[in-house]
């Protein structure tokens, strides 16, 4: 069951890096006890949001490089994975008390409250192949319905969803250096950022399933002549 497994990974993780989850931000009871901390609202702060399985591949073991080098936000992790004990001990290791915090599993219901909070979404990938490489995640379009911009990879879907609304900051790579600029520039730059904002309520007036719907239904009428 989803409190089982969860139950599981934290046990995992507590002993993983000999407990020192508060030290790394791993307040679970930010997601159960303390509603008014992770509610409906939009943070204080700037927090950048990463939602998903905790795998290689994703780009958090750079993110987490970044955050040693950026100042005025916080970065939340929202699931558990093959690298959850590794992440957290990174996190540690690099002295990240109080910007970094693992949130573990969170139900969907909750997880639409945190993302209405985040100041930016992440949806980084290293190029591994083509289903990566082609792929366009559920967490984009969360973001995008929230109205939180996207901090994405410079790949072919993308690159085409942002001519038609640019929601996002495409990244070349993951690089550490381009993360950090790509971040910090739009700190810097509070107009880039609210027309980034802007595009995200036009777009998700349109990437719905209503009218998806249409399309695929006459994808098929074609099909069955």
């Amino acid at each position: 069951s989803f409190e089982a497994r969860k139950a599981q990974l934290e046990a995992d993780n507590l002993e993983t890096i000999g407990g020192r989850l508060s030290a790394v931000g791993g307040r679970r009871s930010a997601i159960g006890g303390r509603r008014s901390a992770i509610g409906g609202r939009r943070s204080a702060i700037r927090v950048l949001l990463y939602q998903g399985a905790l795998n290689e591949g994703r780009g958090i073991e750079a993110m987490l490089e970044a955050m040693t080098r950026l100042e005025g936000v916080e970065l939340w992790l929202a699931g558990e994975g093959d690298l959850s004990g590794k992440l957290r001990q990174q996190a540690a290791e690099r002295g990240l008390q109080g910007k970094v915090r693992f949130l573990g599993f969170v139900r969907p219901d909750d997880l639409k409250d945190i993302t209405r909070q985040a100041w930016l979404g992440l949806n980084l990938l290293e190029n591994r192949g083509l289903s990566y490489y082609y792929s366009l995640a559920n967490k984009y379009f969360d973001c995008v319905q929230a109205g939180v911009p996207v901090l994405t990879m410079d790949f072919p879907e993308y690159r085409a969803l942002q001519a038609t609304h640019a929601v996002a900051v495409l990244l070349p790579d993951l690089q550490v250096e381009n993360i950090v600029n790509a971040v910090q520039n739009l700190m810097d730059h509070p107009d880039q950022y609210d027309r980034l904002a802007g595009a995200c309520r036009a777009a998700r007036e349109e990437w719905v399933w209503a009218r998806e719907e249409q399309t695929l239904l006459a994808v098929w009428a074609d099909a069955l002549g």
